[in-house]
């Protein structure tokens, strides 16, 4: 068993320059005392991939803006995590670079379990009752017990492309030759398919049903019970967020775009200067957030007019490539990004113009962080997966 390595790093704690009047060379060490194992408390909802079903990037929770002392460092030797972990039931999951499904407790970063089925890949599914990953090989779709992590179920609809997506009792599965299939999350069972016009890159859920992104097609919207509502023809989709009546879905031409969720037509199109988009919107508070192939995040809002836009790329370094998971996590008070230049910055959301309130240098940080209260779970490129705790 591997035993989490529980130590504080030498951290520094750099500012950007911005209202706040922080400077880069103002940085902050870590307090050089002895560690705690465990953490107070831990909130026990499930977080899935991009934080809920309907992709929102948010998670409802008061935060603050920089590390303040590490918690604990679990050293997994075969991890090169390149995306944040997900919390369900006091657990961190995650798969590593062995493509083996690992469980950590989220208040010590002890190992709770690991398992591995086939070419296991990320990203996964989760709610309170399962972990759901998906795989090359002839099981495609594996549910998980999230206590010891034993198989509960198994299935071999088509492989996917997307998480699977748990909904109200049942998991939505995209394939990769267009094929939409809802299994009851308790069994396993199909409980109905149908045909998309292309590979489903993306998947979103509400209580009005489901909404694909499907090749480069455009974006189609199911009921849960399978039905079609409507197909919107959009020009190379590679994401879609639902934030009450409208869907808003990035493509890789470098759009943004508003469609009418009951309807399906298009209500307005930002387009950013870059030649993509990057990041699935990150929706909070009556805006969205998206950052650009440039490194450039987008504060636009629901009507699909710009706000502000702020560089990320501080060093000029460019794009890192797809092993970095240039996403953006919210909570009630911060946006949290990672930035072309593999620091975590701070942004205040709740101005008419961008306010950097803090950059981490916390060392190789490959995804955003997943921030639940006053923790944040950081994942990297330096075989770590780390529980921070943040003060204002």
């Amino acid at each position: 068993m591997r035993i989490p390595r529980r130590h504080f790093l030498a951290v520094a704690v750099a500012g950007v320059a911005g209202c706040s009047g922080v400077t880069q060379d103002d940085s902050v060490g870590l307090p050089n005392e002895e560690d705690r194992t465990t953490l107070e408390s831990v909130d026990k909802n499930a977080y899935t991939h991009r934080i809920d079903a309907q992709n929102s990037g948010h998670v409802e929770t008061k935060s603050d803006t920089q590390p303040d002392s590490l918690a604990w460092s679990y050293n997994d030797s075969s991890t090169n995590v390149s995306v944040e972990p997900i919390l369900s039931d006091g657990q961190l999951f995650y798969i590593n670079s062995d493509r083996e499904t690992v469980a950590l407790d989220a208040r010590s970063g002890e190992l709770r379990w690991t398992k591995q089925d086939g070419n296991a890949f990320y990203p996964v599914g989760c709610d309170n009752q399962h972990l759901y990953t998906r795989s090359t090989g002839e099981t495609f779709v594996t549910a998980r017990d999230l206590e010891g992590g034993d198989a509960v179920w198994r299935s071999d609809v088509a492989i996917t492309e997307t998480a699977p997506t748990p909904y109200n009792g049942s998991v939505y599965i995209g394939g990769h030759h267009g094929t939409l299939t809802s299994l009851a999350s308790e069994s396993g069972e199909k409980e109905w398919s149908v045909e998309g016009g292309g590979p489903i890159r993306q998947l979103a859920a509400d209580d009005s049903g489901i909404v694909a992104a499907v090749g480069t097609q455009g974006v189609e919207r199911i009921t849960h019970d399978g039905d079609g509502v409507w197909s919107q023809s959009v020009t190379d989709p590679s994401s879609v967020t639902l934030s009450n009546d409208l869907v808003v879905v990035t493509t890789t031409t470098g759009a943004v775009v508003g469609l009418g969720k009951d309807t399906g037509e298009e209500q307005w199109t930002y387009e950013v200067e870059a030649e993509s988009v990057l990041s699935t919107p990150t929706v909070v508070d009556g805006k969205l957030y998206v950052i650009d192939r440039d490194g450039m995040v987008h504060a636009v809002t629901m009507d699909g007019e710009q706000v502000w836009t702020w560089d990320t790329d501080t060093d000029g370094q460019g794009w890192s490539g797809e092993l970095h998971n240039y996403e953006i996590t919210a909570t009630d008070d911060w946006l949290y990004v990672l930035g072309f230049d593999e620091h975590v910055h701070v942004l205040d959301p709740n101005t008419d113009s961008p306010e950097p309130v803090s950059r981490w240098d916390v060392g190789p940080v490959t995804a955003p962080p997943l921030v639940v209260g006053e923790v944040a779970y950081l994942t990297g490129g330096d075989e770590t997966v780390r529980a921070v705790t943040l003060e204002e």
